[in-house]
């Protein structure tokens, strides 16, 4: 039986990467990995934690899905989508700039703000904040959880865990 971070693997981040050149993907899939590292360690090291986000729903398998959407935003998306996230800037939009084969200017921003929109949407349908895909770290992603069932009422401040 497959892994829960095969799964996500698979189903998740394979297809947001496909068409990625090998460095990106390789960068995507490498810190995809760590955030599984680390939630392996945090499983090991205070189990409580893993377990009340589970009893609240957000169990392996829908990290590791956060995961592999946190990746890709961080190491491809989300770089792309600061370039051309000025709205009152000129230079990239009315003066164009090239680095390499990318051409920064209005219809990047455009086609780039787009591509966030639509991911942002589908964090949005799994009940994913979208600043949890700026997180740095598993423990940062599982902090926020943490805040957002507090906020709701769902956990106290001793249910975490150690």
């Amino acid at each position: 039986m497959a892994s829960y971070a095969e799964v996500a693997r698979v189903r998740v981040l394979v297809p947001l990467t496909r068409h990625l050149h090998y460095k990106p993907k390789a960068q995507v899939q490498r810190r995809y990995e760590a955030m599984g590292r680390e939630l392996a360690y945090i499983q090991k090291s205070k189990p409580g934690r893993v377990a009340a986000l589970a009893k609240h729903g957000w169990d392996e398998q829908r990290l590791q899905v956060l995961f592999a959407l946190n990746s890709f935003y961080q190491c491809y998306l989300g770089p792309l989508h600061a370039s051309g996230r000025s709205e009152s800037s000129s230079l990239g939009r009315n003066h164009p700039i090239m680095h390499g084969t990318l051409h920064f200017d209005g219809r990047h921003a455009r086609e780039v703000t787009e591509a966030a929109k639509d991911l942002f949407g589908i964090a949005r349908l799994l009940d994913i904040e979208n600043f949890w895909l700026a997180l740095n770290t598993c423990n940062d992603v599982i902090f926020q959880i943490f805040q957002k069932l507090r906020n709701e009422g769902l956990v106290g401040n001793g249910e975490e865990g150690s």
